[in-house]
């Protein structure tokens, strides 16, 4: 008898050790260290990196404010697992004083999206300087980027400087919610330089209460926008577009956006912006 006892109060605390720590949030903070903190609030990483290599069955990782780029030991892209959510804070000023700040420094994409239906989710960061897309969606990939900001993007010829997929053949869903876009310029007359190209099997793009701002693309491809989805559809709601420039190659009047094959076809024909 008292042997089947202690192996039932054994099961019982171990199960709640183990309910004590599944699903706990990974910190991040600009006084975090790598080598001796283990992800706590009390003791964080210094780098997302780390966080996401220390994630085991956690689904959030917390990053602090202050900036998050080499010298920290960040290495981009960071590739995030599925179902991940990445969440920080944006304050006024947009900048490390008061903001979560990834900065990839024109060296290379800031974000690997899973192959995944799962929801992977891009909250309250300033992601800046990324080279040719900020988040690459793969192939099949479930994201959502809100209450962020997307800044000082380098083009890449043919890739989108806020979100880019050309596979063309699994399905891919973007939200783009609450989240300012601004400061990017295009650096060279023959670079295609989109703000979102989504080409998928099956795909969903959804823009909501969103700022572009200060954006200079275009494209000699042809006749293609700043915008474009193949396969895919999707709304623009209660977003603003100001001080656009757009050039492109054909015949066709000048437009801000011009959506492919179907995608929010409400915002075809809008007049560009000088």
């Amino acid at each position: 008898m008292n042997g089947k006892v202690c192996c039932v109060i054994g099961i019982l605390v171990l199960s709640m050790l183990f309910a004590g720590t599944a699903g706990a949030d990974i910190y991040v903070a600009a006084t975090g260290d790598d080598a001796t903190g283990d992800g706590t609030e009390a003791a964080p990483y210094r780098t997302v990196k780390t966080a996401i290599a220390n994630l085991g069955g956690d689904t959030v990782v917390r990053v602090g404010i202050g900036l998050y780029d080499a010298a920290a030991g960040e290495v981009f892209p960071l590739v995030v697992p599925a179902g991940v959510s990445i969440i920080g804070t944006v304050g006024p000023a947009q900048d490390e004083s008061d903001s979560a700040v990834l900065d990839a420094a024109g060296a290379a994409r800031m974000f690997t999206m899973p192959n995944s239906t799962t929801m992977t989710t891009l909250k309250g960061l300033v992601m800046k300087n990324a080279k040719g897309m900020t988040v690459d969606m793969t192939n099949n990939s479930t994201v959502t980027v809100e209450d962020s900001v997307i800044t000082g993007v380098t083009y890449v010829s043919g890739e989108g400087a806020v979100a880019h997929t050309n596979v063309g053949s699994g399905v891919t869903t973007l939200n783009l919610t609450r989240t300012t876009v601004r400061d990017i310029a295009r650096v060279a007359a023959n670079t295609n330089s989109y703000i979102i190209r989504l080409k998928s099997g099956n795909g969903t793009l959804n823009v909501t209460d969103c700022l572009f701002k200060n954006i200079a693309a275009g494209t000699v491809e042809g006749k293609r926008g700043m915008i474009v989805g193949e396969n895919v559809a999707g709304t623009f709601l209660n977003s603003v577009f100001d001080t656009i420039s757009w050039v492109y190659s054909g015949t066709w009047a000048g437009e801000v956006l011009r959506v492919l094959a179907g995608v929010c076809s409400a915002l075809v024909e809008l007049p560009e912006v000088a």
